[in-house]
């Protein structure tokens, strides 16, 4: 046995000699490191640059021995790491995509200390590649882009470094000349791959059951001893609590105002509360700021709070008490219980960031099923608004899945009105002293439909066509918005049209509610992430039809009347949002051209990619077996192609 083990120590070992490869190598670890920290926001990892490094010094000057009390050293290190990472999956509500990250990363900075030989890095090689695709996951916005292109510049040296280096040549980084190319040609071949890599992206279609489910949470949010789910906090007012206090009279108006221009400039939306005030519309402005980025399988209207009482001049929440307060699962998962519809349902899944505090009310697409979110208990009340403990600070991340029933308008054409007394009570309330008119106009206008839901398209596309968006005088607090906007105004705010919407309605005997929440914002189609501003917060209308559901009409110009849905996505979505951006640059006789031409192309792929999305959706997880297959069958095809030209 001692001579095994001495035979073991004096056994020579292939070492790699060049200083060039290896320090590329270490380079491409480090820009993949640094890429994941700036993507999380986050400092943790920052520590393993310079300990990487004084680990690859070491394993130079080490290469020709053996090393292996070191090694057994290592290998006990490593359990340890190993052991602190299931602790940390399984005891924390994060991300898991940072946490497998973070375990990469004291992995390679242990590893670093052993690198004698070509094959170890190349280990090296892999993490760092790793790494940089887990920061391209992570990563909300263009500052990955950078990270990218200098990898991209450290990775092209260092592969041609690593060939040479297997055919025994002399390894020199530089020239250029010395890998058997020209300065041009590294160029060109960099800028190649960058815009193939760039062209998949864009061209990659955004399928349904595409959708990531890593349902990413970050942080997490302390229970406060006094948390009432009833109650809605909203740190971007500074005088929320009069807000939710119940009447907010003139003398209290005006403390909430700033003196001078009679103005009040806010961080958040005033309607993200209790209730909505409609006297503040036209007197408060929303500070502009981006406060949201969304992944979604689709744009939509990200909803946070919905009022069911309108008194004329404000909308409330009237069954506040009947909120109730629901505990996490030991999955780590909010279950909630949505209304049943006799529509087939999409599954859509949201993952939010939060990018500048944002009131305790927690958005989502409607119809939310599942909630993972980072606090051990969240409120929920009858008009389905969720609501957090405390505030959504900046840098919460969490995911919703929600099943949105589709919505097929040859089905719901057929919807009866057969209502219960709980609805008749809540979503046909209105003020007893309401003007008539409004009543006589809806029917009116509601008259040439034959149905419910073309009825409501009706009067919300008559409220488009006939009234102005426009920054009106605000309405006075004690006159009665509806009647005031209708009959004595041409145009107004977007409370204002919704409103309208809403109380038409009502007096017609068909259901609805009011929603505000945000608008789908700016798609990113480098980044995958819609882009929410403050100024995108609005207002919407949710019509109820039983048995079917609630369903979101826009009575607002300019926007469409029923907002997009997953159904209504074209695949190709991120390409389409590119050329519209690069459109805008080009003179209008050949960007209409190009629109043509492109038009047409892209409708076919959408056709052929809709279907072939139907088709994925129906085997579920199968098909991203399916995709990985079809990948390996096409890259064996490649290398027999490449291995017949050779020869």
């Amino acid at each position: 046995m001692r001579d095994r083990v001495r035979a073991f120590q004096q056994r020579p070992v292939q070492t790699e000699e060049s200083i060039p490869l290896r320090v590329s190598v270490q380079l491409l670890v480090s820009v993949g490191i640094v890429a994941t920290d700036v993507a999380a926001g986050t400092a943790n990892s920052l520590w393993a640059v310079p300990l990487g490094g004084i680990g690859a010094w070491w394993s130079w000057h080490r290469r020709r021995k053996n090393n292996w009390l070191f090694k057994t050293f290592l290998a006990f290190a490593m359990l340890g790491i190993l052991a602190l990472f299931f602790t940390r999956m399984f005891g924390q509500l994060n991300d898991t995509r940072l946490v497998l990250a973070e375990l990469l990363i004291q992995l390679q900075v242990l590893h670093s200390f052993d690198l004698p030989r070509r094959k170890d890095l190349g280990y090296s090689t892999l993490i760092g590649l790793i790494l940089l695709a887990v920061s391209a996951t992570l990563s909300q916005t263009l500052t990955f882009a950078p990270f990218l292109v200098v990898f991209l510049a450290i990775a092209l040296p260092c592969l041609m470094l690593d060939y040479r280096s297997q055919l025994g040549l002399p390894v020199q980084f530089w020239p250029p000349r010395r890998w058997g190319l020209s300065g041009f040609e590294v160029v060109r071949l960099s800028g190649l791959a960058i815009a193939i890599g760039l062209g998949l992206f864009l061209a990659m279609p955004r399928l349904p059951g595409f959708q990531i489910q890593m349902l990413p949470v970050s942080g997490s949010l302390s229970l406060p001893d006094d948390f009432d789910s009833s109650q809605v906090f909203n740190p971007g007012l500074s005088s929320s609590n009069l807000l939710d206090s119940g009447d907010l009279s003139d003398a209290q108006l005006d403390e909430l105002l700033q003196s001078g221009n009679g103005e009040a400039t806010i961080d958040t939306y005033f309607g993200f509360s209790n209730r909505l005030d409609l006297g503040l519309v036209g007197r408060v402005q929303i500070e502009p700021r981006t406060v949201l980025r969304v992944r979604s399988q689709a744009p939509s209207f990200w909803r946070m709070v919905a009022f069911d009482r309108y008194t004329g001049t404000e909308w409330q929440i009237s069954r506040r008490d009947d909120a109730v307060t629901l505990d996490r699962s030991a999955s780590g998962r909010f279950l909630l219980r949505s209304p049943l519809s006799r529509l087939p349902q999409e599954q859509v899944v949201q993952t939010y960031t939060v990018v500048y505090p944002l009131p305790s009310t927690i958005p989502s697409v409607q119809a939310p099923r599942t909630l993972i979110f980072p606090s051990p208990k969240i409120g929920l009340d009858a008009e389905g608004n969720l609501r957090s403990p405390v505030g959504l600070p900046e840098g919460l991340t969490f995911s919703v899945i929600s099943r949105v029933p589709r919505r097929d308008r040859t089905r719901l054409k057929e919807a009866i009105i057969a209502l219960d007394d709980t609805t008749r009570t809540h979503y046909l309330q209105l003020p007893d002293d309401l003007d008539p008119r409004i009543a006589d106009l809806a029917a009116e206008v509601m008259a040439e439909g034959d149905n419910s839901f073309d009825k409501s398209l009706i009067l919300g596309q008559y409220l488009k066509q006939n009234y102005r968006l426009r920054p009106t005088p605000p309405i006075d607090r004690d006159r009665e918005v509806t009647s005031e906007f209708l009959f004595e105004r041409d145009g107004g705010r977007a409370e204002q049209f919704s409103t309208a919407l809403a109380v038409m309605l009502r007096s017609q005997g068909i259901p609805a509610r009011l929603v505000a929440g945000f608008q789908p914002g700016q798609f990113n189609p480098f980044t995958g992430y819609y882009v929410v501003s403050s100024t995108d917060a609005s207002t919407l209308v949710e019509i109820f039809l039983p048995t079917y559901g609630w369903f979101l009409i826009d009575p607002v110009p300019g926007r469409d009347l029923l907002p997009p849905t997953l159904s209504d996505t074209e695949p190709f979505s991120a390409l389409k949002a590119f050329w519209t951006w690069f459109a805008g640059l080009l003179p209008p006789p050949i960007a209409a051209w190009f629109g043509t031409t492109f038009a047409w192309l892209f409708s076919g792929l959408a056709s052929l990619w809709q279907r072939l999305g139907g088709w994925m959706q129906a085997l579920g997880w199968w098909s991203s077996v399916l995709w990985l297959g079809l990948g390996f069958v096409v890259v064996l095809l490649g290398i027999g192609a490449v291995a017949i030209a050779r020869s």
